[in-house]
């Protein structure tokens, strides 16, 4: 089967660095003007994309960069997806925090109790909620937590 997403992702991520596409984790090497093309081209691939392949391409490659580095550049690169008021964006952008840390997943709910977008409001006030109830204030991300999956199960 033809994997025309994948050979998409494979072709932008080597334009920016041969060999980038199989190795994210060395976007922390690249020059600091790529390193945040990069991280923003992935973020548009996890977050404002629609397709199901271009999602996980987009998370999976962030996942694989260090932890440290991507703690320290992702709020910053987000941010211009943050303007856009957008529920989905803002939604997929949440579910990808919560892999990475839960300090960033409080920021953005804190961040989206103050949109005008009910979704957003809504979204931003279950994921305090649950931050508050599970006692998650400063751990890790937990690998496997979907936001949808996991709030229509309560």
């Amino acid at each position: 089967m033809n994997d025309w997403y994948g050979e998409q992702f494979t072709k932008q991520m080597n334009q920016f660095q041969e060999g980038l596409a199989e190795h994210p984790e060395l976007i922390p090497e690249l020059d600091t003007t790529i390193q945040k093309a990069v991280l923003y081209y992935l973020l548009e691939l996890a977050c404002w994309a629609t397709h199901i392949r271009n999602i996980t391409l987009g998370r999976q490659a962030i996942w694989a960069i260090p932890h440290d580095w991507l703690i320290n550049n992702i709020e910053v690169t987000a941010k211009p997806l943050l303007k856009l008021n957008d529920d989905w964006v803002n939604l997929r952008l949440i579910e990808l925090y919560w892999h990475i840390g839960i300090p960033l997943v409080r920021k953005l709910a804190l961040y989206g109790l103050n949109s005008e977008n009910p979704e957003i409001k809504e979204a931003a006030t279950d994921c305090l909620e649950r931050i508050n109830r599970d006692k998650l204030q400063d751990c890790e991300g937990f690998p496997g937590f979907e936001y949808y999956e996991e709030s229509k199960v309560e």
